[in-house]
């Protein structure tokens, strides 16, 4: 018997998002494009990858389905919902369903904060009394390998894997559905890539968790990710599965960032 479909997440269709530019010189403005009638569907419990090369509009989609940077236009559906048709006060209760961990995990918290405050900032926000947010967030360190006993260290005094742990455990205390992780790896060792993808991994069913993974690397996104989505001045160019796009690359853009990668780390595709 076949396999039931999975249910789309996050369904996107027809996102356009334009920011207006002005010329450094001349001082004329110029509205450009950086999502194009972008559509695509995230199921749940997946990995999507979404790669382009610098200013393809991918932080910026990173950016729209989270609703930081709400579209001008198209519908965003989530949990049966259009995110772009909600009110303000629908919204916030939507928005901690949809989380986003960024490259610089050094300027996510407050420097003044200890690890503890900093990951009972969401729950204090949100209302919940001292002693249930405290045991919420020790056991998600616990989790996700933070010492109970670095509990009260300055957030400034952390390493920056250990600031990347601070960064999921604190983005886990609201229970979200999505976890974006916008150029998260960049610039990481492969060491430390290798121990947040593992626990990334560990976490997804536990939590039930979906990731939107956005990168420049197409080598790292076809080894962690189960589909991918290529971007190319705001719009999708190319998707599909892992496999698929890394064997039988259809774009010229996708082409170009199989080369890059080759030439970068020495890795080529998998074999057919």
């Amino acid at each position: 018997m076949a396999a039931e479909p999975v249910a789309p997440l996050i369904e996107a269709r027809r996102l356009r998002k334009s920011f207006v530019k002005r010329h450094p010189l001349r001082g004329n403005a110029q509205a450009v494009a950086a999502l194009d009638e972008v559509t695509f569907t995230v199921s749940s419990g997946s990995i999507v990858g979404v790669v382009g090369e610098s200013g393809s509009g991918k932080s910026t989609l990173a950016r729209a389905i989270t609703m930081l940077q709400p579209p001008d236009s198209g519908e965003l559906w989530f949990a049966g919902s259009d995110l772009c048709r909600l009110g303000p006060g629908a919204l916030r209760r939507v928005r901690p369903q949809l989380q986003v961990l960024f490259q610089d995990s050094a300027t996510a918290f407050n420097p003044g904060f200890t690890a503890l405050e900093a990951g009972e900032e969401p729950l204090r926000l949100q209302g919940m009394d001292k002693v249930a947010r405290r045991s919420r967030v020790l056991e998600l360190f616990r989790q996700v390998g933070i010492a109970e006993a670095a509990a009260q260290r300055s957030v400034h005094s952390f390493s920056g894997g250990q600031k990347q742990r601070l960064a999921i455990a604190r983005a886990l205390t609201v229970s979200p559905k999505l976890l974006v992780l916008d150029e998260t790896f960049s610039g990481q060792d492969l060491s430390l890539r290798a121990q947040i993808v593992n626990l990334l991994l560990d976490l997804r069913p536990e939590k039930g968790l979906t990731y939107v993974v956005i990168s420049h690397d197409l080598a790292f996104v076809g080894q962690f990710c189960d589909e991918i989505v290529v971007m190319h001045r705001g719009r999708i160019v190319e998707s599909g599965t892992a496999s698929q796009v890394l064997r039988a690359p259809q774009h010229e853009q996708t082409q170009a960032l199989l080369r890059s990668a080759s030439l970068l780390t020495g890795w080529s595709r998998p074999a057919s």
